[in-house]
């Protein structure tokens, strides 16, 4: 999806967020291309101010936004500031009592990667009751995503959006669980797999993509859409999905989106982020498919 061209749109903005980090910090990976690193550590040091705490008055918002991009600059650079801005951050989501498909995704893997890397890793199996818990409410046979949330901030957020932000949710937190704590990697794993399981009878016909209904056969939604693609290929990555049945699935649905953004007068009009476009853009390029 023209990685430098989303990244000359993003940059000729305003808005830079924890989604665009994730993007840049994966494209680095994927290609090695030190624009995407600079990018990346830039932001990280955006968000270390001398009042630290300015950042964390939203606990949940500035692990969103930061928490990747700061463990990602101590990486790279070793500046013990990224590491202890990012320890304040993980003691802060200590008492956070989140459950949506979009808290978890903003949070989680977040939690994930610090206690897997500095922590006792004590937080797998309160992460793996919170997905349990999100997907399977009361043991509830109807697909969480088809459920109407409780909270009214999450309520705009239509089915496949709901279902969109678990799989990126479940497949970021895997990523960064230690496999050797294998019981709750399985939850995990076991949950990923089983949404995507329950989407897959859905896709459209003509386009292979999802309406925002998931179940009604109207227009396609894009940015949701463009959710599952990036939770598919990097499913088949990290091997929690078969990539014989699954990586063409992703492929037909990338062809699809990048017909779609070929058709746009301007490439800014796009119906999805640039920083979700970045990461789908990354796991694309781990693919191999560029």
């Amino acid at each position: 999806m023209k990685a430098k061209t989303i990244l000359r749109e993003r940059q000729a903005g305003d808005r830079f967020d924890g989604d665009s980090a994730k993007g840049c910090i994966a494209l680095y990976r994927a290609t090695g291309e030190k624009e995407y690193r600079d990018e990346a550590l830039s932001y990280a040091d955006s968000g270390v101010l001398s009042e630290a705490t300015v950042h964390l008055r939203d606990p949940v918002q500035a692990a969103f936004s930061f928490g990747k991009a700061f463990l990602f600059a101590y990486e790279e650079t070793k500046n013990e500031r990224f590491l202890a801005v990012a320890k304040t951050l993980r003691e802060a989501l200590r008492t956070s009592g989140l459950s949506t498909p979009r808290e978890l995704y903003m949070t989680q893997p977040f939690i994930a990667e610090y206690d897997t890397r500095f922590g006792d890793r004590q937080s797998y199996k309160t992460i793996a009751r919170t997905f349990g818990g999100t997907v399977h409410p009361g043991g509830e046979g109807r697909p969480f995503y088809q459920r109407v949330c409780a909270l009214p901030e999450e309520r705009e957020l239509y089915p496949l959006k709901q279902a969109g932000y678990m799989l990126m949710a479940a497949v970021d937190t895997v990523e960064q669980m230690d496999i050797q704590l294998y019981e709750h990697y399985r939850v995990l794993a076991d949950l990923f797999l089983e949404t995507v399981r329950g989407l897959m009878p859905y896709r459209l016909a003509g386009t292979g993509l999802f309406s925002r209904e998931i179940t009604d056969q109207d227009e396609p939604d894009i940015e949701g859409s463009l959710m599952a693609v990036y939770a598919l290929f990097k499913g088949v990555r990290l091997g929690l999905l078969d990539e014989e049945k699954y990586l063409p699935i992703a492929d037909e649905m990338r062809y699809c989106l990048e017909s779609v953004c070929n058709t746009l007068v301007c490439f800014a009009e796009f119906p999805a982020g640039a920083g979700l476009r970045l990461m789908a853009e990354a796991e694309i390029r781990e693919a191999g498919i560029r």
